[in-house]
């Protein structure tokens, strides 16, 4: 019967449950295995550090919204970038500090940011808007990438007092820029920003904010102005966003040994001092103003930038410290499209063997795809950091990055995220590289059965020259007034192109 059953099937799980029970330790014994396996666990970095990961991440995922939260919150941030953590007796005042610098945090009773101020060895705090501002936002990942960047500063082989003369150092170097990039704005009333990115000695200058480096920003294209929402450009202001354009941060790295400055070198901006060559003054060189110490400055971009061996040679002349290893180089025009297509997240569809690329573009009313060939004399390398020793080279840098910007600004504007495919009736264009500061577009013209050719000069890089060349006796293309009008103000070939289409 069915209750016969059930009975038997209970007794059978009675006495599973009875051998089972047999087999457990007591609790004496099963407590001395537990003891033991947390002391092994103490020991194992590996398990410490998960458990510090885990920890993070739920850190991370809970909202700070109360006074003991927050305390909590940046004692974790602290402890996470290696650096010591201490808060006042109230709970209001937080410091998160290294041997060299400290950073003070001021909150209110509901946990919320009043003040941040750092401080550097020997000298009294100040504050900083930019750390006050990314902590009020609770933005700890920000937060922590100033930390990083205030203990990048102190990354210099030797003793405590050697890292304090280097940090005195890379004063002396941003207080130099700075002056130089005021020199430029009064001389000649020169002042707007984007004035200051394009011409400046310097470019337009942001200084170290927190432990965001110095940065010099040397280039904006049109295309970074561009609003796309409101299908507008932008005019640049104040507070230029450290995100547009092209820019290199001012950094001090550990290396071998240099001189370097103890002391501004700028000769002055009232009145702005120029050598014969109507370059900046600065002071001799003497043992007064200058120390041996192991470092070197560096200009650094966001990302590593392709560079051709001609520029590479133009800025080794100016610093006299090599910025990249030509023994790597490659075809200069695949590495700046393979570049950017790396950055875009484009793939690679056109599979073809190594030979010359096709580049394919929609436009709003037209179709086109490049030919983008390879010049054999013209090869460059990915840099990701240009070394040297004084503000008098910072002006060549900037001059010969500007000159190597828009010629990858023009490559590139050929290679579109979204237009891997070919379309039905594009027009195709040929791109060569004629010389590093010349590049010749050849294409069909719009009217008539022959050929014509766009020769682009960027001599300039701040007046980017453009002339048509056409069979003699065919009909006008367009002026090369018009087309260098159109350029300057795009800074792209498939734009000038569909506009000489347009006009013919």
């Amino acid at each position: 019967s069915n209750k016969d059953e059930k009975s038997e099937e209970l007794s059978a799980l009675m006495q599973r449950l009875r051998t089972k029970s047999a087999q457990i330790k007591s609790w004496s014994d099963t407590s001395k295995l537990v003891r033991s396996a947390m002391d092994k666990r103490a020991v194992d970095n590996m398990d410490h550090s998960r458990l510090r990961k885990c920890i993070n991440a739920l850190q991370k995922a809970l909202k700070v919204t109360t006074l003991p939260s927050m305390v909590e919150r940046l004692d974790s941030v602290a402890r996470q970038v290696g650096l010591n953590f201490k808060v006042s007796s109230s709970g209001h005042e937080c410091c998160i500090s290294s041997e060299l610098f400290y950073v003070e945090i001021r909150l209110d009773t509901s946990g919320g940011v009043q003040d941040v101020r750092v401080a550097h060895h020997g000298s009294e705090s100040q504050g900083c808007l930019e750390m006050l501002r990314v902590l009020r936002n609770g933005d700890f990942k920000e937060f922590v990438g100033h930390l990083k960047g205030l203990l990048n500063i102190y990354r210099i082989p030797g003793d405590s007092k050697i890292k304090m003369r280097t940090y005195q150092t890379l004063l002396c170097m941003e207080s130099d820029l700075t002056k130089m990039a005021d020199a430029y704005k009064m001389s000649g009333g020169r002042g707007d920003p984007m004035t200051q990115i394009q011409k400046g000695i310097v470019g337009y200058v942001i200084p170290r904010q927190g432990g965001h480096p110095m940065q010099l920003k040397c280039f904006i294209s049109p295309y970074d102005m561009l609003n796309v929402e409101r299908e507008k450009s932008e005019t640049i202001h104040d507070n230029v966003p450290r995100d547009v354009g092209q820019s290199v941060n001012v950094v001090l790295e550990g290396s071998t040994s240099h001189k370097l400055q103890t002391q501004p070198l700028f000769a002055g901006i009232n009145p702005p001092q120029h050598d014969s060559k109507g370059s900046p003054a600065f002071a001799g060189i003497n043992n007064n103003n200058m120390m041996l110490l192991p470092a070197c400055f560096s200009l650094v971009p966001p990302s590593p930038i392709p560079l051709s061996i001609s520029t590479i040679k133009r800025i080794h002349s100016a610093t006299g410290i090599l910025c990249g290893d030509e023994g790597k180089a490659v075809p200069m025009n695949r590495l700046v499209t393979q570049n950017v297509m790396e950055a875009k997240g484009i793939a690679d569809m056109d599979n073809n063997n190594g030979r010359n690329k096709l580049f394919h573009v929609t436009l709003p009313d037209q179709h086109h795809s490049y030919y983008i060939n390879d010049a054999p004399d013209l090869k460059g390398v990915l840099v990701s950091k240009i070394p040297f020793t004084h503000p008098a080279c910072v002006p060549r840098v900037l001059e010969a990055l500007r000159q190597q910007t828009v010629y990858n600004t023009l490559i590139t504007s050929c290679v579109r995220k979204g237009c891997e495919e070919a379309k039905e009736n594009a027009q195709l264009f040929e791109v060569n590289t004629t010389s590093p500061t010349g590049i010749s577009v050849t294409f069909e013209h719009p009217v008539q059965e022959s050929m014509a050719c766009l020769e682009i000069d960027l001599a300039d890089p701040n007046h980017v020259k453009c002339k048509v060349h056409i069979p003699a006796g065919d009909a006008p293309v367009c002026t090369d007034e018009y087309a260098t009008m159109v350029m300057n103000r795009c800074l792209s070939i498939p734009v000038l192109m569909r506009a000489i289409a347009r006009h013919a």
